[in-house]
């Protein structure tokens, strides 16, 4: 197999070539060839541009030719070219034990690898061979104890098997796992003695001997609290998750770490345990706080063909009391829709993770299916169930004034919102891997041209699947499911009957213009809604990825969703461009059982963070 490293065009440079080889842990040094004009430091004024190529032989590892073309400091600088000959043979010599370290970290402890550089080529061309051999396998991994043997109520599970590939990554993680086992097992002094690892040629195997050090078992002592000026100390305690005379957890220092950082309030948190546990085996535990600014604005723009320009302000305040309460104030300007918010969030409302929420919005929206001023408002109390569930539930009152096809009323309606969400997705604005699923049922009752009685309920489910370590291949999919019961469609309110299309809906057409439409072909809304999209993210390099994707669904006047029946299709490319915050996105979507005189051509979107 063959891969290729490639450089700017080059000035010729006159020479032979040049060879060194590596056997295991020896390299062997190449000899200086004679160059025409008195050798290679004739060249002494030109500098030596070059192309690199691998040549890897006898292995079935796709792994790793791409490991290796990424450890090559010959690619890596390859748009800084050597001045002379001899920096280019260098440069090559420190390659062959480069490359050797890799093989032999991923358990190839026979590999073989050379390089030749070709001068009477413009530009030069670096050819490095690798010839892995056979891989070893694992053959035994074993626990011993400085001690000599394991303490009282330890346990430990290695999490290695006999015959798996000798790679050096595995067993070092599972000796970091080891530690930390102990560790949260209340020996914070646990520490790795000794590892030995013996290397059988013939067989092609190695034998792993790790020797710990339990430490001495500890308590928690006391916990200090420094670095606080705004914000109270005693809001900080209460996130600390031990008490003092309880068992030393490591764990638990680190998910207060993961707490403390998630409220947003500070720049830096530094939780650290004392040198030595003291004479009655307590460890005494400093919180070291660094508080961020606690106010921010930003603002964010959005785009597309069917649902014009959107701009997204805000201001936010993340202490406003001295608890780490959250005010934000945001306002939305669209050619559809225009917003003003206000949301309020205090954390740890009469218990620890416990949120109050309050917020309340004026809305205004033209579109083809209604229009609407609306006055939306909401208090309840949002719950931590564990790491990855969160539910809520509350009170809400809506004041709307409704414009439809059919005629204009007033709406008041009191709805009892309830929602649970699972997420452990690796992140919100570029997820790679995990999944979000959400459920949504909210009671609602009120009067609008007659008394209103109805249940608005919706599943959604996304899950994202990495197919490299460096998850530049992912697969994304989505679905949601929602139903309204207990009205017909022309009683429920407009602004609460179900639509798709658009961007977030159906990419490919028009806003929502998928489902009933009267004899304009204006969006009437159902009460029950199907969509399903499918994403494939490619990252062509660190900063450009290209997803092609599909997107499908329904909205009918049932109230059952209907999977099988006749879904809107649309499929389309996507350019992300990735920045330190998320990716910025634009989309090209296309329907692909385009309604005639309903349906436009394509849709275009601009926007910022993955479409789900």
């Amino acid at each position: 197999m063959l891969l290729a490293g490639i450089a700017a065009a080059a000035l010729p440079v006159a020479g032979g070539d040049a060879a060194g080889e590596v056997f295991g842990d020896e390299t062997v040094e190449p000899a200086t060839p004679a160059t025409p004009g008195g050798g290679p430091e004739a060249a002494l004024d030109l500098a030596l541009h070059y192309t690199t190529a691998f040549e890897i032989a006898d292995t079935d590892d796709d792994d790793l030719a791409g490991l290796i073309n990424d450890s090559s400091q010959l690619v890596a600088l390859a748009d800084r070219p050597t001045a002379t000959y001899t920096g280019l043979v260098r440069r090559a010599e420190a390659d062959v034990e480069r490359l050797g370290a890799v093989l032999r970290s991923e358990g190839y402890y026979d590999g073989k690898v050379s390089f030749a550089i070709d001068e009477a080529v413009s530009p030069a061309v670096v050819t490095v061979s690798v010839l892995p051999g056979q891989r070893y396998r694992l053959q035994a991994y074993e626990i011993a104890w400085s001690s000599g043997a394991a303490p009282d109520g330890v346990e430990l599970a290695p999490g290695l098997q006999s015959g798996m590939p000798a790679e050096a990554k595995p067993i070092a993680d599972v000796q970091s796992k080891l530690v930390d086992a102990l560790q949260a097992q209340g020996r914070p002094f646990a520490r790795v003695a000794e590892r030995v690892a013996l290397i059988d040629r013939n067989a092609r195997t190695m034998t792993v001997t790790l020797t710990l050090d339990a430490g001495a078992p500890a308590t928690f002592g006391p916990t200090a609290i420094t670095g606080l000026t705004d914000l109270d100390p005693a809001f900080v305690r209460g996130k600390v998750p031990w008490r003092e005379g309880e068992r030393f957890d490591q764990t638990r220092i680190d998910d207060l770490r993961t707490t403390l950082l998630a409220l947003g309030q500070f720049s830096s948190v530094k939780i650290e345990h004392a040198a030595a546990a003291r004479a009655d085996g307590s460890l005494p535990v400093t919180i070291a706080l660094v508080e961020a600014m606690p106010r921010s604005v930003g603002a964010g723009a959005a785009y597309s063909t069917s649902e014009g320009f959107l701009l997204d302000v805000f201001w936010e305040h993340r202490n406003l009391f001295g608890a780490a309460e959250k005010l934000r104030l945001s306002g939305t300007a669209g050619t559809l829709t225009q917003r003003a918010k206000a949301d309020f969030r205090k954390p740890d409302f009469w218990r620890i993770d416990q949120d109050l929420l309050a917020n309340s919005a004026l809305i205004r929206t033209n579109s083809d299916a209604f229009d609407e001023t609306t006055w939306a408002n909401f208090l309840g109390l949002e719950r931590k169930l564990s790491d990855r569930w969160r539910a809520s539930a509350g009170g809400s009152f809506e004041l709307a004034q409704l414009t439809d096809q059919q005629s204009t009323e007033t709406v008041q309606l009191f709805g009892v919102p309830l929602s649970a969400t699972r997420d452990n997705r690796d992140d919100v604005l570029n997820p790679t891997r995990g999944s979000l699923l959400g459920f949504d049922l909210v009671p609602y009752i009120g009067h609008g041209s007659e008394a209103l009685t109805f249940l608005h309920g919706s599943v959604s489910a996304s899950g994202y699947l990495a197919f490299d370590e460096r998850r530049r291949v992912v697969v994304a999919g989505r679905t949601r499911i929602a139903s309204l019961v207990g009205e017909e469609v022309s009683a429920i309110p407009a602004n609460k009957r179900l639509y798709a299309g658009g961007g977030g809906s159906i990419r490919g057409y028009e806003f929502q213009k998928v489902g009933p439409l009267d004899g304009e072909n204006d969006p009437l809304g159902g009460r029950s809604l199907f969509e399903l999209g499918l994403e494939l993210r490619l990252r062509v390099t660190d900063e450009i990825g290209i997803v092609p994707f599909v997107e499908g669904g329904n909205v009918r006047a049932d109230t059952v969703p209907d999977p099988f029946g006749h879904l809107q299709w649309a499929g389309g490319l996507g350019l992300r461009y990735y920045t330190a915050i998320g990716p910025a996105r634009i989309d090209f979507a296309v329907p692909l059982n385009k309604r005639r005189n309903i349906d436009d051509d394509f849709q275009v979107y601009f926007s910022f963070g993955q479409a789900f």
